[in-house]
């Protein structure tokens, strides 16, 4: 049975643009995820590593330019 690799992202804000820069980095080196979880800002890492891959997550991020940015006004 092939071992599993999960990814936990941790909350507080913009931490989760760090995290996104690490997961993108441990991908690049072969490191995948098979699962992934967090709270907080974490769980938007969580969700946006599963759904759009690391390259994607970090993009979401980069697209952060504000707090209007986030809330879309």
């Amino acid at each position: 049975m092939k071992d599993k690799v999960g990814f936990c992202f941790t909350g507080e804000g913009a931490r989760g643009a760090v995290q996104a820069g690490i997961a993108l980095g441990l991908h690049k080196k072969g490191i995948k995820a098979d699962f992934t979880i967090g709270i907080s800002s974490g769980s938007i890492c969580a969700a946006s590593y599963s759904y759009l891959g690391p390259q994607g997550l970090v993009d979401l991020w980069s697209s952060i330019k504000n707090i209007f940015s986030i809330l879309g006004t």
